[in-house]
């Protein structure tokens, strides 16, 4: 049998189906590369002095590949943005519903998930400089943090309603001021030994100030 018959005789291979899988695959391990490159470089050298060059050669992905997926390094930034965020926002959440169930009162509602969203900034503490002080970061990000700020602050003096609004107010501004301390004190820790110690002595004292409302 000649070697054309050999071929032929084969099953057809459904290369459709399985090159689209692939590309999908192969799609979102670049884009994913991308985005840890570009947080990687953002936390050694900051925003402003890290260009799309650099972002292509850490990650191996051609520039034309990072305007492909992004279009900017505006875009990207607001992208690693955006992945935190969610995580903070879904890990917080989640806190505040199990301690829910278990009937906390509104105060170890807020203990919860302040003790949720630090933790999360422990392991993202790489990232939190640039989104906790907002100045190495592109145009208008500012007013896009100052609005996680508010937001986050109405959510706290919600689960405070039954307490004094004056005294609730001055609580959740202090207590904002402290984790925005913390989230920048975390790069200096000597591992997760002192970066938890940190936290659990943070929620002594807020725990000491919610205390007297």
């Amino acid at each position: 049998m000649s070697r054309g018959a050999q071929r032929s005789s084969r099953p057809p291979r459904q290369e459709g189906k399985a090159k689209g899988r692939t590309n999908e695959e192969r799609s979102a391990q670049s884009k994913q590369a991308m985005l840890d490159s570009a947080r990687q470089l953002f936390a050694e050298k900051g925003y402003a002095a890290t260009s799309i060059i650099d972002i292509a050669e850490r990650s191996g992905i051609s520039v034309g590949g990072l305007y492909h997926h992004f279009g900017s390094k505006k875009k990207i930034f607001l992208a690693l943005w955006d992945e935190y965020q969610r995580a903070q926002e879904e890990h917080t959440r989640s806190a505040v519903a199990a301690a829910r169930r278990a009937n906390s009162t509104g105060k170890e509602l807020l203990l919860a998930g302040v003790e949720s969203y630090l933790q999360g900034a422990w392991l993202a503490r790489d990232f939190e400089p640039m989104v906790v002080l907002g100045t190495d970061a592109p145009p208008g990000f500012d007013e896009i943090l100052a609005e996680a700020d508010r937001q986050w602050a109405r959510q706290n003096r919600a689960l405070l309603s039954e307490y004094d609004p004056r005294l609730v107010n001055a609580a959740t501004v202090m207590l904002a001021g402290a984790l925005k301390s913390l989230c920048l004190e975390f790069p200096h820790c000597r591992g997760d030994a002192e970066g938890k110690r940190l936290i659990d002595d943070a929620l002594k004292l807020f725990s000491g100030m919610l205390a007297l409302l």
